[in-house]
């Protein structure tokens, strides 16, 4: 048995070795040799780690590997290895990716051998991945499946999805979603009704109910109060005029010490006056720095201030968009 697994871990050395150097011949002129060295290192050890089961360190020392240096050998394996770990949509991405990788003219048998089993692997794979169906009851605003945006033009169309529990998510503008819990076995095609909630539901139903005549008008978007604003702005005028006061004092005292400081006045005397209009100097710059403080939060305050109902998509309409479809 160990000499077995001797024979298969010297497979793999003498494969990557091959790989990484036939595939730097190719492409001297535009690889780091330095990379090419320490990808073939890092891919080595994420091979060993693979043969051995240890499919989260293999899958890490993969991604390292192909960062310094991209090879259909290093997405086969870590498409292996993903596949190990329930990743399967990942895996047919791996597997998808070393069957892209174009032919090369001297390459070596390990580039080929790489595609021929992703293709075998990814043949296999397909018919094996589980399929989820949204199928929306009413209107539907935005939803999510595992924390990732699910595009609305996909609901009602079957979507590939990893086997295992999934946490589906619709949401609304305001109030907490509504969430769906889902369990797919390999090769399950599932469909999954989903609703919105309660609050856009009702919403829905209160905007398709007849209203009486003049309600729309009556109906008026509520406000921000702009009343800690306004508070907010008279205390930076206050502190405006006690800056200016202060300034005044502080203006005072030094010219006071100015005129004390003669060398017939005591020593005594000078260093009191010298105090004292040091301290006002401080104190008035402190003032002046609260007032500039105030004043900047007053206006931004009366700048930010508005509706508290924003037109258009809400800031979740803008996450969920950032985010990308899934």
């Amino acid at each position: 048995m160990m000499h077995g697994r001797s024979w298969r871990f010297a497979l793999i050395a003498h494969t990557l070795a091959l790989s990484c150097v036939m595939g730097a011949t190719v492409h001297a002129d535009d690889t780091n040799p330095v990379d090419v060295a320490t990808a073939r290192e890092v891919g080595y050890q994420a091979m060993l780690a693979l043969e051995r089961g240890e499919y989260s360190a293999a899958e890490s020392g993969l991604d390292r590997a192909l960062r310094l240096r991209p090879a259909p050998t290093f997405y086969e394996a870590r498409g292996r290895a993903r596949l190990a770990l329930g990743k399967w949509l990942a895996a047919a991405q791996d597997f998808s990716a070393a069957i892209a990788f174009g032919e090369r003219q001297h390459e070596s048998e390990a580039f080929q051998h790489a595609r021929s089993n992703a293709k075998q692997a990814l043949e296999r794979l397909e018919t094996q991945l589980p399929h989820l169906t949204l199928l929306a009851e009413g209107p539907i605003e935005w939803v999510t499946v595992d924390g990732l945006p699910w595009s609305s033009a996909a609901l009602g169309v079957p979507r590939p999805l990893d086997p295992g529990n999934h946490t589906v998510e619709v949401f609304a503008r305001k109030g907490a979603p509504r969430r769906y819990t889902v369990q797919l076995e390999p090769a399950e095609q599932r469909s999954l009704p989903i609703a919105a909630p309660v609050q856009l539901a009702a919403a829905a139903a209160a905007s398709s109910a007849p209203q009486p005549v003049g309600m729309a008008h009556a109906q008026q978007a509520p406000t921000q109060s702009r009343t800690p604003a306004y508070a907010l702005g008279a205390a930076s005028l206050v502190l405006i005029a006690s800056a200016v006061i202060t300034g005044v004092i502080a203006l005072d005292r030094r010219s006071a010490f100015d005129d004390e400081n003669q060398p017939q006045i005591p020593s005594s005397r000078k260093q009191s006056l010298r105090r004292d209009a040091t301290t006002w100097a401080w104190l008035n710059t402190g003032v002046w720095a609260a007032a500039i403080a105030s004043s900047g939060v007053t206006a931004y305050m009366f700048v930010a201030g508005g509706p508290s109902e924003p037109s258009g998509r809400s800031g979740l309409d803008l996450q969920l968009t950032a985010a990308g479809r899934f």
